[in-house]
């Protein structure tokens, strides 16, 4: 079984480095790292193309593909773009200033095979400011352990789709043939990620064997930057474009879809509140989407009566 790792790469000259010799000290090399440069404007290319001068004699035998876009389209068209070139049977995408633990290769790779695995969820530790996502206590009791640091989820929909549990937060390996014709959504830059595995998880689900495995441990390690989604700042209420899940399941029936759809509305409206710069802005957002604030209201009221 192979692994490739793509990485797309906008204005990281701070951090990119870092992130490649992660890759390099790995205990067993990927197959395949394609960096997709989303037409970086401070030589983060340039950066990358140093590193892996410095660092080649630690990359033997590993294809390294650098793919340069003309203009800066978001994360979610450099990973379609990195998606496309990818010829390994399994695929991870790795943001250009997060870290991977020098044994991830290793083990994700013999956890997919020992378990036949078709998706595998990373457990994420959030840094400099420490911080698990998920906590262990509020998955516990949705998986059955396999072996340390390795999970099995018991019921994988009702657990992805559970308030506490950040599916497509980080990084996810997943068998390539599982995105044959599934792409991240480009219409907006908010929980695209999200939008794709919980796809790509209900594929599993009905054509599938249903094996979903949740690495904890400290496998990836995810920066908190200034430029960080959940630090920028909106002058304008109408930047904040609709996640494609609100869009796909407004109208579904599916429980699980349901879940989605409203987790994934508390989490937009609570972070534009955060993120927008003015009162004003705040009362226009909820305005312009009073009709799914009104959904969670309701839901919010069912749920509290029926307790």
């Amino acid at each position: 079984m192979t692994l490739s790792i793509v990485i797309p790469l906008f204005n990281m000259v701070e951090y990119v480095e870092e992130t490649l010799q992660s890759i390099a000290d790995q205990t067993r090399l990927p197959d395949e790292l394609i960096i997709v440069d989303d037409g970086s404007t401070d030589d983060s290319l340039g950066a990358v193309r140093k590193v892996l001068h410095r660092i080649e004699h630690q990359l033997e035998n590993l294809s390294v593909k650098i793919i340069e876009l003309s203009e800066n389209r978001g994360a979610s068209h450099a990973r379609n773009r990195g998606m496309t070139a990818c010829t390994s049977d399994l695929i991870a995408f790795l943001d250009a200033d997060d870290l991977f633990a020098p044994n991830f290769v290793e083990k994700a790779l013999a956890v997919f095979e020992r378990y036949e695995l078709e998706l595998l969820v990373l457990g994420v530790d959030l840094f400099p400011q420490p911080e698990t996502v998920p906590a262990w206590a509020h998955v516990k009791e949705g998986v059955t352990t396999l072996e340390k640091d390795c999970h099995l989820m018991i019921d994988p929909l009702r657990l992805c789709t559970s308030p506490h549990f950040y599916l497509g937060f980080g990084c996810s390996v997943v068998k390539m043939h599982w995105l044959e014709n599934e792409t991240f959504s480009e219409s907006s830059r908010f929980y695209e990620n999200i939008d794709l595995y919980y796809r790509v998880l209900r594929r599993i689900m009905d054509q599938g064997n249903g094996r979903i495995g949740l690495l904890t441990g400290g496998f990836l390690k995810v920066r908190r930057t200034p430029n960080s989604l959940h630090r920028q700042c909106y002058a304008d209420w109408q930047d904040l474009a609709l996640p494609p899940a609100l869009t796909r399941y407004q109208r579904s029936r599916d429980p699980f879809d349901s879940r989605l759809y409203h987790i994934v509305a508390r989490r937009w409206m609570a972070y534009a509140l955060i993120s927008l710069s003015s009162s004003w802005q705040k009362i226009l957002f909820l305005w312009g989407y009073r009709m799914i604030l009104w959904r969670l209201l309701i839901q919010h009221f069912f749920k509290t009566k029926s307790t």
